[in-house]
């Protein structure tokens, strides 16, 4: 019998890359407010928004010694720095364009610098009252530009804002100087010279064009990719390397579990799985850990994917493991008795199915 028999004598219905993007859609809406439109790649744009925001956590700040900063502004600024210390949500202080995935911030692909504004209040909608998920702080004239890694802020300076500050080298300049450290890994040992030297103008015209370029500092070292850089399209070309490796999961998902599930019904011979199987996934693609649906039973896999030390004989340098839980037992113990041990992976299925809202056969996922 062939490895891919099992799968032949089932009728296993199982399409990944379209629940990948049901479950990206999904988290687009309810999270950001963002409707996806048909032409877009809704994972594409997850990831490119999670490529601009900042994760919430405690951070070492560190202030340029040259800063300064209107009066105006200075209670909103050290509020903002406390927050940055505090571990708060600091993304209302960023452009409000960052949700808008149709547009790319030229400084945080070229440069990797942020720009927070100083306000204190949230800024209220214009029809509405009330505050919203998307909310943005009061807009300032004046900006803070911080270098964000994942345990330190590197703030800059507070400078007006202007198109001549997203082009300004001085800023790369100010990093170089205080904090070199911060650059160690886009730093580039081995060019020597470049020419011609590209100059403001330059850089917008070659952003505009989608050109990634080069930095040089006044002691001659040169840096590179410091936000990544763009892509072809003018988005990130970070985002695009994950969304690459990301579809590698998707296609091992779709090569492997399939034949993997149906090898375990048979081997464990699940009655109540004998005939048609309709699978869904129900997390956001991972190359460790997946959870996968069983429609018509109520039951779901856990599928994950490690390299072997070697080539296989059809060439395949991955293979999958799978284990397999019965959703209704853990949902009764899980939900109805308090001492009952509940792993991490029961947890998301539970909470991603409501399973134990149902009683029947029928359970469909809420993801």
């Amino acid at each position: 019998m062939s490895d891919n028999f099992p799968f032949a004598i089932f009728n296993v219905k199982f399409a990944p890359w379209n629940d990948r993007n049901q479950i990206s859609k999904k988290t687009l809406k309810i999270k950001f407010g963002i409707v996806s439109k048909k032409d877009e790649c809704p994972y594409f744009n997850l990831i490119n928004i999670h490529e601009r925001l900042i994760k919430p956590k405690k951070r070492h700040v560190h202030i340029s010694t040259k800063i300064s900063f209107p009066i105006s502004d200075e209670r909103g600024f050290r509020k903002l720095i406390q927050k940055m210390e505090n571990g708060e949500d600091i993304n209302s202080h960023l452009s409000k364009l960052i949700f808008n995935t149709n547009k790319n911030d030229g400084v945080l692909l070229d440069f990797g610098l942020h720009h927070f504004h100083l306000g204190e209040k949230i800024e209220l909608k214009k029809k509405q009252k009330t505050t919203s998920k998307n909310d943005f702080i009061d807009r300032t004239g004046a900006l803070l530009v911080a270098l964000v890694r994942d345990d330190d802020i590197y703030c800059l300076g507070v400078f007006d804002h202007g198109n001549d500050l997203w082009i300004n080298t001085d800023l790369i300049e100010i990093i170089h100087a205080e904090w070199p450290h911060a650059l160690d890994k886009n730093r580039i040992n081995s060019v020597i010279s470049i020419s011609p030297e590209p100059n403001g103008i330059d850089r917008k015209k070659y952003r505009d064009s989608n050109f990634n370029t080069i930095v040089e500092v006044s002691d001659g070292t040169y840096y590179q990719m410091l936000g990544g850089g763009f892509n072809a399209a003018g988005s990130s070309a970070l985002a695009g390397l994950k969304f690459a490796n990301n579809n590698l999961t998707v296609s091992l998902l779709e090569y492997y579990a399939p034949s993997k599930i149906v090898q375990m019904i048979i081997n464990h011979s699940f009655v109540s799985d004998k005939g048609a199987i309709h699978l869904k996934l129900l997390t956001i693609p991972h190359f460790y850990q997946n959870i996968i649906f069983h429609e018509d039973t109520g039951d779901f896999y856990v599928i994950g994917f490690y390299e072997t030390k070697g080539y296989r004989k059809d060439g395949v340098l991955f293979d999958a493991w799978v284990e397999y839980y019965n959703l209704r037992y853990l949902s009764e113990n899980a939900v109805y008795h308090e001492n009952f041990a509940l792993s991490h992976i029961a947890a998301i299925v539970i909470a991603a199915t409501k399973c134990y809202k149902n009683t029947n056969r029928s359970i469909l996922p809420i993801i």
